[in-house]
């Protein structure tokens, strides 16, 4: 591994993602497979991507509970989630994923210039309108198929969360304890499917160091930053991304 040239940029694309996902709550899997499919296969990818979720989770729940909306968690988002997860799992695990690439940064680049839009055109001081229950429904079982298919469905979530959520704090913390749930439930059908193997696990536990750095640096600008900003920092990143996928596939 350590002989692998390419496997400092992959520990350092690993640090930035988990950052981020440590400062929002969502979105290191969607960043770190973004960038680093442009040096490994998605089908390496994603068994090393599972563990270091669970990682993060396991953190964030653990250490910050008392912003965990359990209700909300258990009657409004998990059913539709956990029914979505494995059409997604279904869709890896039978379509060659060499040709879900290009639809991968597709779906990168419109989500996130969806949401630069969003923010960039809400006020500060605009009141959150949530969405409706149909509506709910529909984003919500998405992010379970694209959990279930990339791992990362936490930007679909996300979109739904932060009309639903709109303090900080348990916006991260129910979040994280969704994906908690969802990555557990994935590490099992990878494991028992063969993909997760000692040698995916090795090299989870190399890139692990860069996730708890990735997690200090989250929370400490999880306090400081103001997240409209920092959001429009990120999706502004991942339009580029997306774009570059898309082009390269």
């Amino acid at each position: 591994m350590f002989g692998d040239p390419t496997f400092p940029i992959l520990a350092f694309i690993v640090f930035v993602a988990y950052q981020i996902g440590a400062t929002t709550g969502f979105g290191s899997a969607v960043i770190a497979l973004t960038f680093a499919v442009n040096f490994y296969p998605m089908d390496y990818l994603i068994p090393v991507v599972v563990p270091l979720n669970l990682a993060i989770c396991s953190y964030l729940v653990f250490r910050h509970p008392a912003g965990i909306r359990k209700e909300m968690l258990l009657k409004r988002i998990l059913p539709p989630v956990c029914l979505g997860m494995p059409v997604g799992f279904l869709i890896f695990s039978t379509v060659e994923t060499g040709r879900l690439k290009w639809t991968f940064g597709l779906f990168v680049l419109v989500l996130s210039i969806g949401e630069l839009l969003r923010t960039a055109r809400a006020k500060q001081t605009q009141l959150i309108r949530p969405l409706s229950a149909a509506a709910s429904t529909v984003w919500l079982l998405a992010g379970g198929v694209i959990q279930g298919l990339w791992v990362s469905g936490g930007p679909l979530v996300a979109y739904w969360a932060g009309r639903s959520l709109p303090e900080k704090g348990a916006f991260r913390s129910t979040l994280s304890c969704l994906f908690l749930i969802l990555n557990a439930a994935l590490f099992a059908s990878h494991l028992a499917a063969g993909r997760i193997t000692p040698g995916t696990l090795r090299i989870s536990l190399f890139l692990l160091p860069a996730v708890f750095l990735g997690i200090l640096l989250g929370e400490w600008l999880h306090a400081r930053l103001p997240e409209r900003g920092f959001r429009m920092v990120v999706f502004a990143v991942l339009v580029f991304a997306g774009a570059a996928i898309v082009i390269r596939g």
